[in-house]
This record gives C-alpha cells, sequence and structure tokens, in this order.
C-alpha cells in the first residue's frame, strides 16, 4: 500500500499596479471618432441629393416637349366644347367677353322655360342668387349710357323704399359783428323731400323659336333692348311726366311741365323751330342764374328742336360756336356747354306734326341742383307662356323701382327766385 506524502500549495498574490487616465486625451479621441463618422454620413447624404437632382434633371429633359405641348393646348387651342358653345355668333357689342354673354343667355333661356315667376336680385330666398352679376351690372351700365336722366342729374341710392332728404330752403347770411357785439342768431328753413321708389314693369315678349338661336346672340339683344326701355321710361318720366296717376305717368310731373307752369321760361317771337332767332337763345342764357353755371350745366332738347334751333343758329355763325368731341360718343356742344338729346321731350317724330305751338322745346342748366333720382337698384324678372300663347311668345317681366324730384325746377331755393334750369317756349 503505496504511503501518502504531504502536498504543499503555495499561493501567489497577484500586484495590481493603477495607473493616471487622462481624461482629455480619451474625450478628443471620441470627438475625432464622431466627427469623422458624421462627416462619412454627410457624405453619403451629399451623394444621395446629388443623385436625386441628377434624376429629376433627366426626367425633366425628357418630359420638356411634351409638357409644353400640352400646356399650349390647354391655353391657345380651344376645346371641342368651346368651339361648338361660342363660334355662332355675332360680334359682341356690349358684353366684354363671350363667357359673361353666354351666362346671361343661358340664364335667359333656362328662366324662360323654368316658369318660375319671381327671381329677384340680391334676394336668395327668393331666387335672386340665379340671377347673372354681369345682367345687373351691364344693365345699369346701358342705363346710364342711354339715358340723359341718369347722366346729368344727382343720384341717390335707396336701401329702402322710401327716404327722406333735407334741403336748404332759405340762404346763410354773412355780416360783419363787432369784437364785442352780439352775434346774429338766424334761423334756416330746411325743404324736406321724400324720395318714394315707385314700382315699373317692362314686358319683353320672345318667340319660342329664339330659344333655338345662340344664347349670346340672345343676351345682347335681351341687355340692349331692356335698358334702352327703361332709360326711355326714366327719361320720359324725368323731363314729360304730366302728374296723371296713370301707367303712363305713375303721378309724377316732369322738369319741362314744372318749368313751363310756374319757372323761368323765355318765350320767343317765333311759332317754329326754324324761326328761332340767336337773341332767343341768348336771352335764355342770361336769364340763367350764376350759380347755375357749373362744368354740368347744359341743353336739352328733342333731336329735331335742338338741331334745328342751335345747331342752325351755330351754321348761321359760321360754324364757330359748335364742335363735336371725340370719343365713343361724340357730345355736340353749343356756346361750350354739351347739347342731350331728350327724344321724349317735343318734337316734330314725337308729336307728329312740324308745328310745336306753345311748345317748351329747350331747356338749359344745371340738373344737378334741380333735380334728384332715387334709385332702388333691383331688377325682378318673371315669366309667362300663357299671355300671348295664340303667337307662340313667351313673356318676361322685368321690374324696376325708382323716384325723381325737381324741388328746384321753379325756383332757386336759397339761391334766389329763379332756378338753376331755364326754359324756351314757342309763341
Amino acid at each position: 500500500m503505496a504511503k501518502e506524502k504531504n502536498q504543499t500549495v503555495e499561493v501567489t498574490e497577484d500586484v495590481i499596479e493603477t495607473k493616471e487616465v487622462d481624461t482629455d486625451a480619451v474625450i478628443k479621441q471620441a470627438i475625432k471618432e464622431f466627427k469623422a463618422e458624421q462627416k462619412e454620413v454627410e457624405d453619403k447624404v451629399e451623394q444621395k441629393e446629388t443623385d436625386i437632382k441628377q434624376i429629376v434633371k433627366d426626367v425633366l429633359e425628357a418630359t420638356k416637349s411634351v409638357e409644353t405641348k400640352i400646356v399650349a393646348k390647354s391655353v391657345v387651342i380651344p376645346t371641342v366644347k368651346e368651339i361648338k358653345m361660342y363660334s355662332t355668333h355675332a360680334p359682341l357689342r356690349y358684353f366684354k367677353d363671350e363667357k359673361s354673354a353666354h351666362r346671361v343667355g343661358t340664364w335667359v333661356k333656362e328662366l324662360m322655360l323654368s316658369r318660375k315667376f319671381t327671381q329677384v336680385e340680391g334676394t336668395d330666398s327668393r331666387g335672386g342668387y340665379f340671377v347673372p352679376t354681369e345682367l345687373s351690372s351691364l344693365l345699369l351700365e346701358l342705363q346710364y349710357t342711354y339715358g340723359v336722366a341718369r347722366q346729368n342729374t344727382t343720384i341717390i341710392p335707396m336701401n329702402r323704399l322710401s327716404i327722406n332728404i333735407n334741403q336748404l330752403a332759405t340762404g346763410i347770411s354773412v355780416e360783419a359783428v363787432s369784437e364785442v357785439g352780439s352775434k346774429p342768431e338766424k334761423n334756416k328753413t330746411f325743404t324736406q323731400i321724400t324720395l318714394t321708389a315707385q314700382e315699373w314693369a317692362a314686358i319683353v315678349p320672345f318667340s319660342k323659336h329664339l330659344l333655338e338661336d345662340s344664347v349670346i346672340d340672345l343676351a345682347e339683344m335681351f341687355v340692349d333692348n331692356l335698358a334702352r326701355a327703361f332709360a326711355e321710361k326714366e327719361d320720359y318720366i324725368f323731363f314729360m311726366a304730366d302728374g296723371v296717376a296713370d301707367k303712363e305717368n305713375g303721378g309724377k310731373t316732369g322738369l319741362v311741365n314744372l318749368v313751363n307752369d310756374g319757372g323761368k321760361v323765355v318765350t320767343s317771337t317765333a311759332d317754329a323751330v326754324e324761326d328761332v332767332s340767336k337773341a332767343d337763345v341768348d336771352n335764355m342764357m342770361k336769364n340763367l342764374p350764376s350759380f347755375a353755371y357749373t362744368n354740368n350745366t347744359a341743353w336739352y332738347g328733342n333731336s329735331y328742336a335742338a338741331i334745328g334751333i342751335l345747331d342752325r343758329i351755330a351754321s348761321d355763325s359760321g360754324g364757330t360756336d359748335i364742335i363735336q368731341s371725340a370719343g365713343v360718343k361724340p357730345v355736340t356742344f353749343y356756346r361750350g356747354h354739351p347739347i342731350h338729346f331728350v327724344q321724349s321731350m317735343p318734337g316734330a317724330e314725337v308729336d307728329n306734326n312740324p308745328s310745336m305751338t306753345n311748345k317748351l322745346v329747350l331747356l338749359f342748366g344745371d340738373l344737378k341742383k334741380s333735380s334728384v333720382f332715387g334709385d332702388r337698384k333691383r331688377v325682378e324678372f318673371s315669366t309667362s307662356e300663357h299671355v300671348r300663347f295664340e303667337s307662340n311668345e313667351i313673356v318676361l317681366r322685368a321690374e324696376e323701382r325708382f323716384d325723381i324730384a325737381h324741388p328746384f325746377a321753379q325756383t332757386g331755393g336759397s339761391a334766389g327766385p329763379v332756378g338753376p334750369i331755364v326754359g324756351l317756349r314757342l309763341a
């Protein structure tokens, strides 16, 4: 049996040395490594951006010719629908573009076919939003073009059916006073003018065959005829209404009748327009008070009377008294003041009689100082296909509201006993 031997185990202890670490160096090394990695990432991103830009550039170059053709087609070349819609019509006279005319013409057709009895501008609940803005604005523009009263008198917008306007009826006096003296007190008198918008209706018959015509031509015809009808009625009421409460006059009295009955009138010794003398016309001008000589002072008369008197006198004097102004609508002048033709005033074609004995044929003065025109600025439309059934026509009814007043037709009010309008009456 083997004898056990004693074993000796040696334990060796390791000696750990502690060295001091350079912190700044470690941080600098870390920052250096981070920047290197960041630069690598930035280089990769920059390369990707360059690649993408090159791809986009290549695509744009490849599609440039195709894009140019598409744009040219959409801007320059009308579509087949547009050619069919706009090509067959007469040249535009009133509308600024075919789109506006087509919109109004389509509206007129739809109105005639719809049997809707009320289309009111500005009142959505009653269908007002269906009235094209082009129609209402163009109607008003043409009424100003055709109508003499609208062009030359004071227009008062009416935001309700009836309004009151105060006018000074007595003059403002200025007097010298001492420094310690009493100051004069003056009670001024005002004249109140009441304007009540009255309804005036125009009946426009349309043949059903018009529904087959161009909507643009229909729109042109519609606005022209309606604007002329309204303007002629406004001028008749303004100048010639006789005060009778009927459908023709509406109870209004026109400027001609007011001046003739109580205003300043020069009576000629002649009983025909061709015999009125220059002295008669000069007498009119002398009797117009100075406050009425403004940049709005003008002559008013039927073309028969105005040309037969003023143009003849100017021609007899060598043509120096009358000129033509340049512009879309030439205006004839006599003695520096424009001549406005009012076809409803006395004339041969109005009375169907060249003799106009005792007729007031000319007015001279400033309408802005004598008169006011209350404008409600609303148009209403309604239709019926039964009124003229036998003649195969559809009737469209258009309505406007306005009022006129001539507070100083017979007197100048605070300016003096003579008003701002003088008339010439034949013997």
